[in-house]
């Protein structure tokens, strides 16, 4: 790569320092760019490039910069981060945006990564604040081993949107010692978001939990052909969630699967959409060729 002639890169002997006028002169021959009209633009660029870096670093609260912990910081940050666009996005998908300043699950998850370390204490103070997305990321940072009943209780009461449901019980209450129970338990409550509760808990746990075997789920299709015909649809549909979930672990539960869509369908008017839905997925070329796949693993 060739530079123009007048870009010089010798440096100027002590002697003859830029300090002095001679050095000066000489300084100026030798390096051009940074001298007159010139170099007072690209200074001005330099100067431009780093205020706007500061900037937004300042405004974007240093995603990827420094560890935050402090609830004050991180409420200013998810109010500065928050745009109208995705509050009529969650909007559109039926999340009540009163108390939500529109911040994407994303932006939410690079947050948490710069919490760090696990934290209950913090996810109890978000959690307290009311807001959306600071409920979202409590569920995020709080610590499994340190949920007692008593909070799981006082949350899912206090759910009032279906992605706070979703994401609490994924990220963080079916990695507690409660799961289990607790999808039981909630699955034949009235309140809409303590039964849907319920059954994402299901959900969760058919995704998550890959050594637990099968004898543990199937009390779960009990709890599905009794909700199935249930009107609300965030209910209907974790009903449909966890079926379908939890038919695509292993043959012998897809086959079981199949069997309760089928009974709900001869049984039930109310629950035909949850299970016939369950059933074109789960009966599906592209699900059994996995459970197939699955299954030579298995034996191989």
């Amino acid at each position: 790569m060739r530079f123009p002639s007048s870009f010089q890169f010798a440096l100027p002997s002590i002697s003859q320092s830029p300090g002095s006028r001679k050095g000066t002169r000489l300084a100026s021959k030798r390096y051009p760019i940074f001298y007159g009209n010139e170099g007072k633009k690209l200074l001005l660029w330099i100067s431009w490039i780093l205020i706007f870096i500061a900037k937004k670093r300042i405004f974007l609260g240093s995603l990827y910069g420094r560890s935050i912990i402090d609830t004050s910081e991180i409420i200013a940050e998810l109010q500065a981060l928050g745009t109208q666009a995705h509050r009529e996005g969650m909007e559109h998908f039926g999340i009540k945006t009163e108390r939500a300043p529109g911040v994407s699950m994303n932006t939410l998850r690079r947050l948490a990564r710069r919490i760090g370390k696990k934290d209950h204490a913090l996810a109890q103070a978000l959690w307290n604040t009311g807001l959306h997305e600071a409920r979202l990321l409590a569920t995020i940072v709080d610590d499994p081993s340190m949920i007692t009943e008593e909070q799981m209780e006082r949350w899912v009461a206090e759910f009032d949107s279906w992605d706070v449901c979703d994401q609490c019980c994924g990220n963080l209450f079916d990695k507690t010692t409660r799961a289990w129970e607790k999808a039981v338990e909630w699955s034949a409550r009235e309140p809409e978001y303590e039964k849907r509760a319920g059954f994402v808990l299901m959900a969760s746990l058919a995704i998550h939990e890959k050594n637990a075997p099968d004898e543990n789920y199937l009390p779960f299709f009990e709890m599905i052909k009794r909700e199935a015909g249930d009107r609300r649809n965030f209910v209907k549909k974790a009903v449909n969630w966890a079926l379908r979930e939890i038919g695509k672990r292993n043959r012998a539960l897809n086959q079981a699967a199949i069997a309760t869509a089928q009974e709900i369908l001869a049984q039930n008017s109310k629950g035909k959409r949850v299970a016939s839905d369950a059933l074109r997925e789960l009966t599906s070329e592209k699900v059994q060729a996995r459970l197939r796949n699955v299954g030579q693993s298995a034996t191989g």
